[in-house]
């Protein structure tokens, strides 16, 4: 007996098969029902009062730490002395949800430690579209004996589910 689930529009489209609750690392979370909504674009502009307001609400606002900051999955602003890049390699293993990621044209940031980093490193991703889809991937290099610590906090406004 075939216990696969059917495939979505969209996985057909894309020519993938998502995990769905049948699989057991996957039972809480529900990929199918939240791949064949329709999305829009994130906008490419935001208002930069927006995105202060947003970065004020971020859980890390009062920490004292760098940020980086990347706003409907394009990078805003970053501190001097970060090596931020679009130079990540192409996904080479086979992960369903990461081949999702690489289908949908994702942009890709390379963060690259080549010492050690004192200060904590913040990746803001703000999201400001309502019901907007946003495809971004972050690839983290750290050298031989250097050490970073980085933390990733997602923000938004709008439909987010």
């Amino acid at each position: 007996m075939n216990m696969m689930a059917p495939k979505t529009a969209a996985e057909e489209a894309l020519g993938l098969v998502l995990p769905s609750r049948r699989d057991e690392e996957w039972k809480w979370t529900d990929l199918k029902r939240l791949i064949d909504k329709p999305y829009a674009v994130a906008a490419a502009e935001v208002d930069a009062n927006a995105i202060e307001r947003l970065v004020k609400t971020a859980p890390l606002a009062n920490v004292k730490l760098q940020r980086i900051v990347i706003v409907n999955g394009k990078l805003h602003s970053k501190p001097d002395g970060v090596d931020v890049s679009n130079d990540a390699p192409e996904i080479t293993h086979v992960d369903p949800v990461l081949e999702l990621n690489g289908k949908l044209k994702a942009n890709t940031y390379c963060l690259s430690f080549n010492g050690n980093v004192d200060q904590p490193l913040e990746v803001l991703h703000i999201s400001t579209g309502q019901g907007a889809a946003i495809a971004s991937r972050l690839h983290i290099v750290v050298s031989s004996g250097a050490s970073a610590t980085v933390v990733e906090t997602f923000v938004g406004e709008g439909d987010l589910r």
